[in-house]
């Protein structure tokens, strides 16, 4: 097992000996405990890595990223490409959720240029990086912010109720917001790719799934979810489920 700040792996088999590496990266506001579970579903296929970004949970104290560009050659500087470790040694995957889409998007682009493309991008709920956002909150009043919040359905109501964790948690949420609502990139991967949309999503539904096509030259595949932006969750072993079919075609 491997280890870096930047990446938890919680599943405590022989891990080494899976044919993948697999490293999932978070939704805006979202840390590497949302994959809590992923490292036993998906062994022996792949070894797990949850991308733990600053500013959240065990990294609540360091600084933020407020750009995705800058993010993502922090990862290669400090994650990827320390001295000691050999993160690439096996074919490896990409996986992110809504931000984290964005993030594997900018990272793999980086990586290819440095001949260590990934064995496979997983793309789930996110609107394809060639369009502008279609809605941007990150810099709006706390007021209208919460709002929005609240139409995203992504926090329980019980957590915006709280005064005292919405003042330490917002800023979190403004600079996540701030990544994923100023980046836009129409470069085109030559990377097996996978796309997956929620029937549901308000944000980036299935219609704009073959849009992620225009993004790759490589094998491409999309499969969409029941349930809304949040599929991730509350889908989560119809979810696995494809993941590991998508593992099984590259490992």
């Amino acid at each position: 097992m491997l280890k870096s700040a930047w990446l938890i792996h919680n599943h405590e088999s022989d891990s080494d000996s899976a044919p993948l590496r697999m490293f999932c990266f978070p939704y805006a506001g979202g840390g590497a405990s949302i994959y809590r579970r992923w490292g036993q579903a998906l062994w022996p296929l792949a070894e797990l890595y949850a991308v733990q970004l600053p500013g959240r949970e065990e990294r609540i104290s360091q600084p933020r990223y407020y750009s995705i560009p800058k993010l993502a050659q922090a990862l290669i500087n400090e994650a990827f490409f320390d001295e000691n470790q050999i993160w690439f040694s096996k074919p490896f995957v990409l996986f992110g959720h809504s931000m984290g889409a964005k993030i594997v998007f900018e990272l793999s682009r980086r990586l290819e240029e440095m001949k260590k493309k990934p064995a496979l991008v997983i793309a789930s709920g996110c609107l394809p990086p060639c369009f502008p956002a279609t809605r941007r909150i990150h810099d709006l009043p706390d007021e209208r912010f919460m709002e929005e919040l609240r139409h995203l359905a992504g926090t329980p109501e019980e957590i915006l109720r709280d005064k005292a964790f919405m003042d330490m948690y917002r800023p979190l949420l403004r600079a996540d917001f701030t990544m994923d609502e100023t980046y836009e990139n129409n470069s085109v991967l030559d990377i097996p790719f996978v796309a997956i949309g929620g029937k549901n999503d308000r944000e980036a539904g299935v219609e704009f799934l073959d849009d992620w096509k225009r993004l790759t030259s490589g094998p491409f595949h999309k499969h969409s979810l029941n349930g809304d932006h949040f599929f991730i969750k509350k889908e989560e072993r119809a979810l696995l489920d494809i993941v590991k079919m998508e593992l099984k075609a590259v490992a």
